[in-house]
């Protein structure tokens, strides 16, 4: 999971997702091949810009999934990404939304106003909350508190940076817990939904470690299968993990929890040439753009947020969020 730069703790994610049928995959399938435009891959900071060689079609969001990555500060940032939600949920744009949480209960009120919306929720629950309290202490602590449609157990967890992990693990020792944990959600919350993990989105880190989690028994639990993609490389090693593991993934979600673009320029074409090649490559049921406000100012803003300057109370509407509330080219 990516991490506002200071003064904000943890960025929250925004995922706008999506449920594919056949006929879209056939007509995302057909414009991607049609369209010619080729991207350079985005790094594994989100701090890269991914430039195109091709202008987009500034209003044309067919192949957009309505689900996005939230950060989760109070005051006037909760006021603004909220209302921006609303808009795009009023757009139809928006019908997930993915979510921080804390055991200390930061980040709640960014999960009851989704609820008022009508909004569906998927809330991270972060490994430091987990190894602190206990797997299933912190468990039963957060699903108490927060309304949650999804719950995904901690995110990408070999990430080396230690705002996003104190102290990354293997996946061995993940599947380990996340197993006990999945048996014990089970029984005493069989409603449940988890999720795993999602492995980082660029380079080859993740679809490795998406395959070891597969070894070590994730297709035999009952649970979404969680992943990031930022670069056509990791995506296509992600579709080969897929396919080699089809017919037990059949029957299985498989969503994109977190996808986007560094540069705001390019935005709009990401989702026009990137969303579909996803569709095609892996087959997932959502995909989440990261994410509505990626920080504002010099080191602080990553580029990826639909917004900037929210922290003004002046947001800055970038083109692509223009493009899905209509407002504008």
């Amino acid at each position: 999971m990516r991490i506002l730069a200071q003064p904000f703790a943890r960025r929250v994610i925004i995922c706008y997702t999506i449920m594919f049928n056949r006929i879209g995959l056939l007509v995302a399938a057909l414009v991607a091949l049609c369209t010619g435009c080729q991207r350079s891959a985005t790094s594994a900071s989100p701090t890269a810009a991914s430039p195109i060689t091709a202008s987009p079609n500034t209003h044309d969001t067919y192949a957009w999934a309505p689900c996005v990555v939230v950060q989760s500060p109070g005051g006037v940032a909760f006021n603004v990404q909220m209302a921006a939600a609303k808009r795009l949920e009023l757009a139809g744009k928006l019908r997930w939304i993915r979510l921080n949480t804390s055991i200390d209960g930061a980040g709640l009120q960014y999960h009851l106003e989704a609820r008022r919306l009508g909004l569906n929720v998927m809330s991270i629950v972060h490994l430091k909350d987990l190894e602190r309290a206990g797997w299933e202490q912190a468990f039963d602590a957060l699903q108490a508190m927060y309304p949650t449609d999804i719950w995904e157990i901690a995110s990408e967890i070999s990430n080396p940076d230690p705002a996003v992990n104190p102290i990354p693990i293997t996946p061995d020792y993940y599947m380990q817990k996340f197993k006990a944990l999945h048996d014990y959600v089970k029984t005493r919350y069989p409603a449940a939904v988890l999720a795993n993990a999602p492995p980082p989105g660029s380079g080859g880190a993740g679809p490795t470690e998406l395959e070891t989690f597969f070894q070590q028994g994730l297709l035999d639990m009952d649970v979404v299968i969680a992943l990031n993609v930022y670069s056509n490389t990791t995506l296509s090693r992600y579709a080969t993990v897929i396919d080699k593991y089809a017919t037990r993934l059949s029957g299985k979600r498989i969503w994109v929890t977190e996808t986007g673009s560094a540069n705001p320029d390019n935005q709009i074409a990401w989702v026009q040439e990137f969303y579909p090649r996803v569709v095609n490559s892996i087959h997932p049921e959502m995909i989440c753009w990261y994410a509505m406000w990626g920080g504002d100012g010099l080191g602080n803003d990553n580029g990826f947020g639909l917004l900037d300057q929210v922290a003004t109370g002046s947001p800055i509407e970038r083109p692509l969020f223009k493009a899905l509330v209509g407002s504008g080219s």
